[in-house]
């Protein structure tokens, strides 16, 4: 059972390291230094939004042309912009952000495209990634894990990992669908396919590791 357990492990470490050798590859060698936590708005757009409370426009902003946050409010505080971005509410009312800025100059990237309706002057498309957060979830229910992936050591964005008849996926931030529809709104999402398949790929081999410690 020991050597079993060692051989899983070893294979383990294996796949990471082909993901993190990928990313770097996928990066390029002509990065510049600093780019790697380094957050600006490739693409945005602004919509108005009339009889709504206390918004004057909802936004969509791609960051580093791999991350999509979609539903931002926009708001007019003392005439300064202030952004509000996705949120999960949860049957006790306990609110979650699902994006964190840890850094002013990524926040202040988005708020200056969405004031002005354009992308950051000086584009940055290089992107890094950790899993950062990682909680194991208690019950019966299909989600089972709520974990956090940090991009650029500037945005955390909040996912979750669940069980259905096919196995393990990863969940992004979405809300219920409208009245009379099935598919849910996704809020924020990986648009990079080949990053997108490196970080779940990262994230289910971490949650596949966590099931053999419980066994263990």
């Amino acid at each position: 059972m020991v050597h079993k357990f060692i051989r899983r492990w070893k294979g383990m470490a294996i796949a990471g390291l082909v993901v993190f050798l990928f990313i770097s590859a996928a990066l390029g060698a002509e990065k510049k230094e600093g780019d790697l936590d380094t957050i600006t708005v490739t693409r945005v757009k602004v919509e108005p939004l009339e009889n709504e409370k206390g918004a004057v426009g909802v936004a969509k902003a791609m960051l580093n042309e791999c991350i999509v946050v979609r539903e931002i409010k926009v708001m007019k505080v003392n005439d300064k912009t202030v952004l509000k971005f996705p949120e999960y509410i949860s049957s006790k009312g306990i609110v979650y952000p699902q994006i964190k800025f840890l850094t002013e100059e990524a926040r202040k990237a988005v708020i200056e495209a969405v004031e002005t309706g354009e992308p950051s002057k000086n584009k940055v498309k290089q992107v890094s990634f950790k899993v950062t957060d990682w909680y194991r979830l208690k019950g019966t229910g299909k989600r089972k894990v709520n974990a956090e992936v940090t991009f650029n050591n500037a945005v955390a964005v909040s996912c979750g990992i669940m069980e259905g008849k096919r196995g393990p996926w990863v969940a992004w931030p979405a809300r219920p669908p409208e009245k009379h529809k099935r598919q849910w709104i996704k809020q924020i999402y990986i648009y990079d396919k080949e990053i997108k398949k490196a970080v779940e790929r990262l994230l289910l081999t971490k949650y596949e590791a966590m099931l053999q410690e419980e066994e263990w």
